[in-house]
């Protein structure tokens, strides 16, 4: 059985297959960041960087 925590943060169905780490802004308009981490599948993988960084750029 898969736990909450094996399922990709993207699209909550797939088990993960990659960890991924970045540093983002901790509150919009700030100067100071944070790592922030998410288990990604292999689906969605490809995309992951327009879908969840680009979010991150344009706010």
């Amino acid at each position: 059985m898969t736990s909450q925590d094996d399922r990709c943060q993207i699209c909550q169905r797939s088990t993960v297959v990659e960890l991924i780490c970045t540093m983002v802004f901790q509150v919009w308009g700030s100067s100071s960041k944070e790592l922030a981490c998410w288990h990604v599948c292999a689906d969605c993988f490809p995309h992951f960087e327009e879908t969840v960084l680009s979010f991150y750029r344009h706010a």
